[in-house]
């Protein structure tokens, strides 16, 4: 799980499904059940109060972003005067998402932009030996990738 702080009302969690499940020793969970999702969204917020300690409280906007086995989890701070955390969450599933990186000798590249490789996140991608070496990209910045970067794949 990596946390990149926005600013006070607003951070962004990248994690890995396979980092998390082998942290935790389990085996799998139902990737495609969106009850089941979303219950494992609640889990990973009850991590992130433990890790943000008083940082992490009020009404949000949980936006997420599932790509096989990577989330990109939004949160945007809507209203501080709650005690805990309570969530409004809107589930993208098979989400667009790409891995940004410099070396092109990591992976094999699907496209190249603006001085950057980038590798779509499919079923084969493994994430927790490269997760260190790049970020990830979804949304619109991977519509801008696919309109204006070079496709490197067949």
């Amino acid at each position: 799980m990596k946390i990149e702080m926005i600013d006070e009302d607003n951070f962004i969690v990248y994690l890995t499904i396979d980092a998390f499940l082998e942290k935790e020793n389990e085996s799998c969970i139902d990737m495609e059940n969106e009850d089941k999702i979303k219950k494992f969204l609640k889990d990973i917020v009850l991590r992130l109060k433990k890790k943000l300690k008083n940082n992490f409280f009020g009404y949000y906007m949980l936006t997420a972003y599932k790509a096989y086995n990577v989330f990109v989890l939004e949160f945007e701070r809507l209203d501080e005067y709650h005690i805990g955390v309570e969530l409004n969450i809107v589930l993208y599933l098979n989400s667009k998402i790409f891995f940004k990186y410099e070396e092109p000798t990591l992976i094999k590249p699907d496209y190249y932009y603006d001085g950057y490789f980038y590798k779509k996140i499919d079923a084969v991608f493994d994430s927790l030996k490269y997760i260190e070496f790049g970020g990830f990209v979804y949304d619109e910045e991977v519509d801008k990738l696919i309109e204006k970067g070079t496709c490197l794949s067949d």
